[in-house]
């Protein structure tokens, strides 16, 4: 188990491909958090500050204090590298993020 570090978690979407898996985590406080699966799975502390199989490697800004109550991770055929680009790998360039907002949008993230 790991501390998101944005409040309450309300949606996960995941992505896998051959240079491993990313997990997306859309949090209380608006942003989405992107993390890479590790082999490190050793820590699973109570207080959530181990790393249990999970390494952080991006925030995706959102709406300041409005939830993100959903997501949907796509791979499409192509496109990318759009102006809200913010993670390297192989996986995830040119992916598109989806986000339903508690302010009653949906954002899109162009990875």
């Amino acid at each position: 188990a790991i501390n998101a570090g944005g409040g309450g978690v309300f949606a996960l979407a995941s992505l896998s491909g051959t240079g491993g898996g990313y997990l997306a985590a859309g949090c209380e406080d608006g942003q989405i958090r992107i993390y890479r699966a590790t082999a490190d799975e050793s820590s699973d502390d109570d207080d959530g500050s181990g790393g249990g199989g999970l390494e952080l490697v991006s925030t995706l800004p959102g709406a300041a204090g409005k939830a993100v109550l959903s997501l949907a991770w796509t791979r499409p055929g192509s496109g990318g590298g759009g102006p809200n680009s913010a993670i390297g790998g192989d996986t995830v360039i040119g992916t598109t993020i989806f986000a339903g907002v508690a302010d009653g949008t949906i954002r899109r993230y162009d990875c």
